[in-house]
């Protein structure tokens, strides 16, 4: 049977209409489920299987929100507290808070949170709301979780990311006030600290927007990002990669922190065994690789081939091993540095040593010595950077003549060169973080007056090749030298220490910024411990490597070549950092935790009026009305009426918690909202009156 498209619509349509007169009270998904039985038993059945098909697919489609089109939404406050840990006054304070324009907040309440959750507790309820049809992309990005637990008295914070980095760095969700009042908490209940809690996170979003443009972007180019992921994979849980993975580090981290006292002396130690494990390990996978291209090769010129694809095979290796051991030692700093109450609990759980010595937690400040930190950490980053492969730097410091002589001479030596001229060490980096920052300052320029400064896809094609099949330059390619430069030609060696010379400056430009927008104290002291212990390590290893392949050239030795050539650029990159460090890094005023009066006023003075009642004895009814009549200052009279006879309750009210009490109907839990006047008071669930 052949129908059109119109027909089987007006079909549908129609049978819609007579089952809605027959059967009022179907959903409408039960609607929209029958008709497409209807169709598909008695029209074309192509064509209803077309229709069913496409009509399915939309309704197993969840409803997605855009958060860019809710920036100018005024959400209100949502609260779920079904034990009724938060006392009327705060509830309704709560409820009638008007947080900034497009943020999301939701405080929910619970009796207990067990012992192995409570580290990860409020995580994974975040998770959950960035989840929810219509509103988890809004949450995800805006959203202000705030979680009160009675046990362990606790008031937790989580932030989207919009403003997460600047709500943990200015302490409203971690950091030094955020520790403060998680211990104000113990003493002065969660009642009290819930709005507190907040209320400071809606100070630090309002102050966040109104940063100019270019903090905005330091906050989004900064390292803060890594820790936060640190934190959240380190945090103990029962999760099976937690426990073997990550646990074990926290041990041994903690172990050494507790033998020591203190970061300075825990890093310096972890530092040095890290160079000697290493080098060791490296010895050892040298000495493998130069075996194992001896053993496969038939000829000198295949063993080179055999020992540079082992030596590629080796770094790939190295550089695994290093992920696996670095990341869990990092996670494992952040979160023994905590400055969460949660974290510290979670910790003290799982009985990892030292995290009774919480003394450095992730602060804002721009004070004097945490710059020049941030300006030390730079120099050793650089210096460190120059010296990163063995006998390159003593070979790019000799003269002209004997750097062609090595050139031209040694064909293996020659095709490293070359390579490490037109690729560089880590060129590929220096391309992300160049088309980050340029983009974003592009950006930033455009939208200054915005909320927030999106994040970028970088693309980060480098197949692109020209009409002759070469491959084209990038953008980044223009600012090094390559094979075909005249510097090249005459000294390669110095060549490539000026490439490695602007590779360092481009990465420690971002290190520097990174850790001038916000300052992590503990990783800042780590990272600098760390590289000044590399940098030693590979100065000796420099001295020594030269005294051997190079001890005839020594005298030939200048260490100034590369300094002659660059300290124009090293001048205006200091200078340019310095500017950089006093203006981009933001002032730390300490947060008040004093009590908020409108807690106090939340609630009205006068109950008296005419309420409607929807719930009586637990149980939806219609057209039931009450009389609250005030009879003395504290005590008031409930009539109600009905098609029953007329009912009348003896109510007392405690001002200070806000609730109503009757003998009959037990405790009524008054909530005010200040914007439609509205009262409502609930006894319990079992009766729920409303003005």
């Amino acid at each position: 049977m052949n129908t059109s498209l119109w027909k089987i619509h007006h079909t549908m349509r129609t049978k819609t209409n007579e089952i809605g007169k027959r059967k009022k009270n179907k959903s409408r998904k039960q609607f929209i489920y029958y008709n497409l039985y209807v169709t598909i038993m008695k029209q074309d059945g192509f064509l209803a299987f077309l229709q069913i098909s496409i009509v399915m697919i939309l309704m197993s489609c969840s409803a997605k929100d855009n958060p860019n089109f809710l920036l100018d939404t005024q959400f209100a406050t949502e609260i779920c507290d079904s034990s009724h840990i938060l006392s009327p006054k705060t509830y309704s304070f709560l409820h009638n808070t008007k947080p900034p324009l497009g943020v999301k907040p939701v405080v929910v309440a619970v009796e207990q949170i067990g012992e192995s959750d409570i580290g990860t507790f409020a995580d994974d309820l975040f998770d959950e709301y960035c989840e929810k049809q219509y509103s988890g992309n809004t949450f995800r990005q805006r959203g202000v979780l705030v979680v009160v637990s009675k046990k362990p008295k606790l008031v937790q914070v989580r932030v989207g990311k919009s403003y997460a980095i600047y709500c943990r760095m200015r302490g409203s969700a971690a950091g030094a006030d955020y520790m403060t009042m998680q211990k104000e908490t113990l003493t002065r209940g969660v009642d009290e600290m819930c709005p507190i809690a907040l209320n400071n996170t809606f100070n630090d979003i309002n102050d966040c927007r109104k940063l100019p443009w270019y903090k905005k972007i330091a906050l989004k180019l900064s390292y803060v990002h890594i820790e936060m992921i640190m934190d959240d994979m380190a945090t103990p849980s029962e999760s099976f990669f937690n426990q073997f993975y990550f646990r074990p580090f926290l041990f041994v981290v903690g172990a050494i922190k507790s033998v020591f006292g203190n970061w300075t002396f825990s890093f310096l130690f972890m530092a040095i065994m890290y160079i000697i494990i290493k080098s060791w390990v490296g010895e050892k996978l040298n000495a493998f690789v130069e075996r194992q291209a001896t053993k496969d090769s038939s000829s000198t010129e295949d063993y080179y081939v055999k020992l540079r694809s082992y030596i590629l095979i080796k770094m790939g290796v190295v550089f695994l091993l290093k992920l696996i051991i670095t990341i869990p030692t990092l996670a494992a700093i952040s979160i023994l540095s905590t400055s969460r109450m949660e974290d510290i609990l979670a910790l003290q759980s799982t009985h990892i040593p030292s995290i009774n010595v919480m003394e450095n937690v992730t602060q804002w400040t721009n004070n004097t010595s945490s710059l020049w930190i941030v300006m030390s950490l730079m120099l050793v980053y650089y210096i460190k950077f120059l010296l990163c492969a063995k006998g390159i730097f003593t070979y790019g410091h000799l003269s002209d003549k004997t750097q062609q002589y090595c050139y031209q001479n040694n064909p293996i030596f020659r095709q490293a060169l070359d390579d490490i001229i037109n690729i560089g060490y880590n060129r590929l980096i220096v391309q992300k973080i160049f088309k980050t920052v340029f983009e974003t300052l592009i950006v930033g320029f455009v939208h200054h007056n915005s909320y927030e400064i999106d994040v970028f896809t970088i693309d980060n094609n480098t197949n692109d090749t020209d009409d002759n099949g070469k491959p084209k330059k990038r953008l980044i390619d223009y600012f090094f030298l390559d094979s075909s430069d005249f510097l090249y030609k005459t000294s390669p060696g110095l060549a490539v220490q000026v490439n490695t010379h602007r590779e360092a400056l481009y990465i420690t430009f971002f290190v520097g910024l990174a850790a001038t927008t916000v300052l992590s104290y503990t990783y800042a002291v780590y990272f600098l411990i760390l590289w000044t212990v590399q940098l030693v390590y590979r100065i000796v290893v420099e001295y020594i490597n030269a005294r051997k392949m190079w001890k005839k050239c020594l005298t030939e030795f200048n260490p100034l070549r590369l300094l002659k050539l660059v300290w124009k650029t090293d001048v205006i990159f200091s200078v340019v950092m310095i500017v950089l460090a006093f203006i981009l890094a933001p002032s730390y005023v300490p947060k008040s935790t004093e009590k908020l009066t409108e807690v106090q006023t939340a609630l009205p003075n006068d109950y008296e009026g005419l309420y409607f009642v929807s719930i009586v004895n637990g149980e939806k009814v219609k057209g039931v009305t009450a009389r609250l009549n005030k009879s003395d200052e504290d005590n008031y009279v409930l009539i109600v009426y009905s098609d029953k006879p007329i009912r009348s309750f003896n109510l007392s009210i405690d001002r200070e918690l806000g609730m109503f009490h009757s003998n009959d109907l037990g405790d009524g839990y008054i909530i005010y909202d200040k914007q439609t006047k509205t009262i409502t008071i609930n006894f319990s669930d079992l009766w729920i009156l409303t003005n």
